[in-house]
């Protein structure tokens, strides 16, 4: 744990000016980076929304169901492998759980893990987040 004093016991001159100096690098740090991630959010979604429309576009053989899930990146059960990529995109995480000819599989992504068994979305948990773990 950082043990930092407080602002009003610093003094112009000596230990002082180091410790404002740090306080103002940390300030000026904090601002540039939740800008910078503010920004990249938005260009990271607006990727994201042309990719799946230029996935929905090169596909037209899509179920109107799929279609719509796809647009608005959503999960729907019967949902293809590469479909479901196309919506909400890579796993951070893919667990196997059983092997061929039936595969069994686990797609982890921020806060949901999908189930699919030969390719083909069967169910999907949203995981619970408990506070402090």
């Amino acid at each position: 744990m950082f043990n930092l004093p407080l602002l009003t016991n610093f003094s112009v001159d000596g230990n002082g000016q180091n410790h404002l100096f740090t306080y103002a690098a940390l300030a000026v740090s904090l601002v540039y980076f939740f800008f910078y991630y503010k920004r990249h959010t938005k260009r990271d979604s607006h990727h994201t929304a042309q990719r799946r429309d230029v996935y929905i576009k090169n596909h037209l053989y899509l179920s109107d169901e799929i279609r719509d899930a796809i647009s608005e990146g959503k999960i729907v059960k019967e949902m293809k492998e590469e479909e479901l990529f196309a919506s909400v995109g890579f796993p951070k995480r893919r667990k196997i759980l059983t092997a061929e000819p039936a595969k069994t599989e686990v797609f982890t992504y921020p806060g949901i893990e999908v189930y699919m068994h030969m390719g083909i979305v069967q169910n999907w948990n949203y995981q619970k987040k408990i506070l402090g773990l």
